[in-house]
Order: structure tokens, then sequence, then C-alpha cells
């Protein structure tokens, strides 16, 4: 991949990724599998477009090695399979998520790791010559020079940009006979569209996302008829299951419709090249349980694939594409989750989520994580602070003094975001923000003060490995081990499960916690030392609170300096009563959360047993 001369800063800019980026499986997903050896083992689905596999209930992971003859009168030809209601499963929500018969066998640990240590950047995996691995710092600026860096497109005034949406048919597949081209037009395009459960159109959620200042329009045109099975573009390659043709898709869907559109149209700024071609394809995808040779939604670029060029129309290139799919389950129309998070890639944003679901990374706090499906897809979580701040949409406040903040407003509907800065490694930080259920958020699994630590690194990032622990490399290609999740959840209940009960105790207050100080559990706890030496941030973010409006408040201490003795803390503001250490050192307001031993509350001595 060579570097452009001119790079395209603009919502959905090719940003010349070498790897593939995608949605992650939807949890929930659950079938049974039959071992070579007779036993069965119920499993979920787990990864991405890169690679995707199965886990059951104690980590283990299993792969197809292929089909055997299929029963119940499935059809065994590898280009018509088709399903009945019994034998293609009920909603993956029902956790009944059925396929063909498979031959199965489980990977061990030794394998697995040297499997997904290498896997991710493997020839015959992404399909990349080795000397174009990497993404060059000319062709990712947002990604290189960080958050806040905003592409002149997105943060002057409100312009309008034009978008092209292909409707893809399959021999064996075509669009259900109500979704058609004229509802996915009102589905990219209409404000507040409302009908068959959706929330507002993709254009809403940008438009919402960036305060006004992205405004986008789509041509939707199709729907056109491909001319294999879908089963051709979709089937699985092994050992890691990605995809075996989705490029020549998009590549036929261009040509199809080539004399309707001009493409040039699509080149916002004049520099020959497409900004992104998106492609919504017939029936279910697999990473909502489409099965194994149906297309697993993704962003990717025809140069990196089997294709391996520009497809040059109109006197312009296109190679920047997109796709999803029409339905969720066998009947169910698809929300706009997974259009609005391949679109996003496009603004520089990497995926938030582990592919191997082990991490925490973001939750369903994040379009970029498992967000893009709250609400079934129909009301995906707003941006993040974070992810408003990388686009140039929101300054955050920089709290580095004693402040008391009141009346923060909820995220979506506006809101004021805080960040906490590491004074020795300013790419880590801690940030904070309001999430309420309100506007897009109103899926969210809970609300109250949503705090997240990251550690910001160019290349984790380029690499798209944010939260998953595997290898990246530098621009001189030397090998990184990314060992720790870096913008990832800072749960108030101290509980990583991601089941109802644990993601609704994510946000503060928790019950008695109330405060994210170096002493409470979980702490301020650094990947980096501070100046002096610390690897807990000396700050105090306490009394968190919520009232009754939506609103959040807190109190907020910065305590950088050495421990000068006992000082009493805005007295006049009847702040909670602080404790500190026999040293001085403050250790919040809340004596629960702080282990055995002697404390000064209140200009006392208290004793915890």
């Amino acid at each position: 991949m060579k570097p452009r001369a001119k790079v395209v800063y603009t919502f959905l800019a090719t940003l010349c990724c070498a790897t593939m980026l995608a949605i992650p499986a939807k949890r929930g997903q659950w079938k049974t599998i039959t071992l070579s050896d007779g036993r069965q083992v119920k499993v979920e689905l787990r990864g991405d477009e890169k690679g995707h596999w199965w886990v059951d209930s104690v980590g283990n992971r299993y792969f197809s090695r292929g089909r055997t003859d299929l029963s119940r009168g499935r059809t065994k030809e590898e280009g018509g399979r088709r399903y009945d209601a019994e034998t293609r499963g009920v909603r993956s929500e029902e956790c009944g998520v059925r396929y063909d018969d498979e031959i199965w066998e489980k990977i061990e640990e030794k394998d697995w790791s040297k499997r997904h240590n290498t896997r991710r950047y493997s020839h015959s995996t992404l399909h990349i010559p080795h000397s174009t691995r990497h993404i060059p710092h000319s062709t990712i600026p947002l990604l290189m020079e960080g958050p806040g860096v905003a592409p002149p497109h997105l943060s002057g005034g409100s312009p309008l940009h034009h978008g092209l949406i292909i409707l893809v048919e399959f021999p064996n597949q075509q669009f259900r006979e109500e979704n058609n081209l004229v509802l996915f037009d009102r589905i990219a395009n209409e404000r507040g569209f409302s009908e068959r459960g959706f929330k507002g159109s993709v254009s809403d959620y940008f438009h919402d996302q960036s305060n006004g200042l992205l405004q986008l329009s789509f041509d939707v045109v199709g729907p056109v008829m491909m001319s294999n099975d879908y089963e051709y573009y979709g089937k699985n390659v092994p050992p890691d299951n990605y995809d075996a043709r989705p490029d020549e898709m998009v590549v036929e869907a261009c040509q199809l419709v080539d004399e309707e559109v001009n493409f040039a149209d699509y080149d916002w700024d004049g520099n020959g090249y497409v900004e992104q071609v998106v492609v919504i394809y017939a029936g279910q995808g697999e990473a909502n349980g489409g099965g194994s040779t149906t297309i697993w939604p993704h962003e990717w670029e025809l140069t990196e694939s089997d294709y391996g060029k520009y497809l040059l129309l109109d006197k312009v290139r296109i190679n920047t594409y997109a796709c999803s799919s029409e339905l969720s389950s066998q009947t169910r129309i698809d929300g706009i989750g997974t259009i609005c998070h391949e679109f996003s890639h496009c603004l520089g944003l990497p995926d938030m989520y582990d592919e191997d679901q082990r991490n925490y990374g973001m939750g369903y706090w994040d379009i970029m994580d498992n967000g893009c499906y709250n609400g079934n897809g129909f009301q995906p979580a707003g941006y993040t602070a974070y992810e408003k701040m990388y686009c140039g949409w929101l300054e955050p406040t920089v709290l580095s003094t004693d402040t008391l903040i009141s009346g923060v407003e909820p995220l979506s509907e506006g809101g004021d975001a805080f960040i906490i800065y590491n004074d020795a490694h300013p790419d880590e930080y801690f940030m904070l923000e309001n999430r309420q259920k309100t506007s897009w958020d109103k899926s969210l699994p809970g609300s109250g003060l949503l705090i997240y630590h990251v550690d910001y690194n160019p290349d984790a990032w380029s690499w798209n490995v944010v939260n998953s622990y595997t290898t990246y490399y530098d621009i001189y290609y030397k090998e990184y081990e990314n060992d720790h999740e870096r913008c990832s959840v800072v749960q108030a209940d101290n509980n990583k499960s991601k089941l109802p009960k644990g993601l609704a105790g994510d946000t503060y207050p928790y019950q008695l916690n109330d405060s994210l100080t170096a002493f409470s559990k979980p702490a301020t706890t650094l990947f980096h030392e501070d100046l002096r030496g610390n690897q807990k941030l000396q700050v105090a973010v306490m009394n968190i609170r919520k009232n009754g409006n939506n609103t959040i408040s807190f109190d907020f201490f910065q305590r950088a300096g050495e421990p000068s003795g006992i000082v009493p803390i805005r007295k006049e503001n009847a702040l909670p009563t602080a404790i500190y250490s026999l040293q001085g050192v403050f250790l919040g307001n809340n004596l629960g959360f702080l282990p055995k031993g002697i404390y000064i509350v209140g200009g006392k001595k208290v004793i915890k047993k």
C-alpha cells in the first residue's frame, strides 16, 4: 500500500487500513455442537470478520472442520443451502441458533496462542504483502496525531456530504418484499424515521453525535443481482473462518450500477478517490446468526483483498467499502447499529472490543464495541466523549485543581465531559461522562457517571488492537505485545461481568461506592508511573451523586504534591468528612472501601478492624 500524496480528511475517508474492521459477534448466540467422539457441547459465537470461533462456558474454543451429510431434508449442495423454520433455528436472544451438521474439534490453548498471535498479520489471513501490513503515518493522520485532531470537513461548519448505498441480492437470497428501495432510503436519510422499530435514521445518528457538524445524504440504488449464491462470497475459509470473496461482491455491485450513478459524485475533495461505497446485502449476516456461509458485516479495502487493486469507474478510484445485512433475524430487519459502526471506522475510530471477548473493553457503552447492538441495533449507543473528542466535536474539561462539579447534563444531550491526565504520560488519562438513558443512549444497560481509562498508543490504534491481547508493530516493524486494555470501563462495582446485573453496576455511584481514588476499589491504577513515581494517580473523584433531573455532580481533588499534614478541605462547602492516613495523605470519604488500619476521620483517630 503506497502513501497517497493527498490524504482524504473527510468522513468516510479512506484510511488505507491493512486490518479489516468489523463488528463483534452478537452476544447470546448459543448452539450445541457434536465433537468427533460423539460428545455434545453448548457453545457461543465469538470473534469478528477477521476470524471467529465458538467457545463453551469454561472458555474452551472449537472450530468446524467442515460439513457432514445434512439431515432433516436440508440441501447438501454448497451453493444452495436453505432452511425451514425448524432447521434455521430461533432468534439469538432465545439461545437457539442452529446450523448444518458439521465436524467440530477443540483447539488446545498452546495451538490457539500461536494461531491467535499471528493470524491477524499473516499473508494467508489478510492477503497483504509483507511490505504493506502496517499503515504508513502519512495515511492515518487521525490515528497518529491522536484525539482532537479534527479533519477540516468534520470541524468546519455544517457540510452536507453524499454517500452511496447499493442494495445487493443473490440468486438464492432476495430482499423481503416489504424491505424495498424506498424503505432503505428512509432508513438512511429520513429525519426522525420511526417506523418498523427504528429510532432515527443513519443521517440522524451522525448529525446528533457531531452536534450538527456532520450532515449526510445517501443515494440508495438497486437491488442488483449477484452472479453467484451468497455462499460463494460468504463461506468461511479455514483455519480462521474469514469470508471467502466479499470483495468480489462489492466489485460486481459497483459495476452493475455504473450506468445509474456517477461515482465521481462521491469523491468529496476531488482527489480522484471515492470516499466509500456501502453495500447492504439480502438476508442475515454471520455476526448475528446468519450461519457460517453468510457474509460477516465489515469494512475493508479492495486493494487489501484478493481483488488486489482499485476499481476504476467514472474516472475515479473505488477502494474503501463497508457492508451490512438486511436482516438481524429470520424476519426482523436489521437496525442502523451495524452501518453506523462501520461508517465510524472511516472517521479513524478503531474497534473497542476484544475479539476474543475475554477483555471487557467498552462493552455496551460504546458503538465501537457491543453498543452497536443496543436496542436490537435500532438504538445504538451514542459516541463516547473520547470518540467525540477524537473527531473534534467535543473539548473535555481538564480536571487539575480542586473543583466542585455540579449539574452535569447527559452526554447524549450535549453535556460536558471531563479528563484527568497522568502528568508524566499525557497519552494516559481517565475520561468522565454522564450517561443517561436518553436519546441514542436510551438502551444503555445503566446510567450514571461512566469513567474509563485510556492509554493511547498510535500503533495499537492503527493496528486495531486497542483492547485485544495480541501483537502489533511500529513503523519500523518492531513487534510489541499488547498486554493490557487501552480504552476500558472502570467498573464502579469492580465486576467485569457482562451479564445485565454486572453491566448496570459499571457507572458511579454504585451502592456505597461514590468515589474513585488511589485507595478505592477499583482505584486510579496507572500503566505508566506519574511524575512522582506513583503507580496510582494521586487524585480523588468523590461524592459522586445522581440528581433528580438526570444530571450528575461530584467533587474533584488534586493531590499531586507531597502531603503537608491534615488540612480541612473546603469546609465552607459542606463536603463529606474527609479521610486521611496517619501520614496526612488524603484517602477519600468512604471508610467502607478502605482496608483495615488506622485513619484520621474528621480530625479523630479511627481504627477499622
